[in-house]
């Protein structure tokens, strides 16, 4: 399998604001029979700030297929008023059972509310180059 593009939706399972200025947050939901869970991590800011890949992941479980990929890196656009976050996130494939996609890049776009979330993962693609590079402010997009 080479290209594989998951629609998802769920709840946000877990959430801890740290002292230290940073978010961690556990997501999980569905994309048709597939389950997806996720986990990012950010210091707050007020623009688009740096995903902290080493605290972020992405497992896909569907059927007996299994898919483990652990963050690159991206970026996290906070939007104060509503207490959501976009998230622009590329993973690497670590781990897959019955995909066939050991080190495929996965592309992640998704919205984070307080309770909800969405979005995308596109197995195979790369984050486009539109997309701003890690720590890049609105000025420099």
């Amino acid at each position: 399998m080479t290209d594989q593009l998951w629609h998802a939706a769920g709840e946000v399972t877990d959430r801890e604001d740290l002292l230290d200025g940073r978010v961690r947050l556990e997501v999980a939901g569905n994309a048709g029979d597939a389950v997806i869970e996720a986990g990012f991590a950010w210091r707050r800011g007020r623009d688009s700030i740096a995903l902290e890949a080493a605290d972020s992941y992405l497992t896909v479980l569907e059927g007996d297929r299994e898919l483990h990929a652990t963050a690159l890196g991206g970026t996290v656009t906070e939007e104060p008023d509503t207490a959501a976050a976009r998230v622009h996130a590329q993973f690497i494939v670590e781990d897959a059972v019955g995909l066939g996609a050991t080190d495929m890049p996965i592309a992640a776009i998704l919205l984070i509310g307080p309770e909800e979330w969405s979005g995308e993962f596109q197995l195979g693609m790369r984050l486009p180059s539109s997309a701003p590079p890690p720590g890049a402010g609105p000025a420099e997009r």
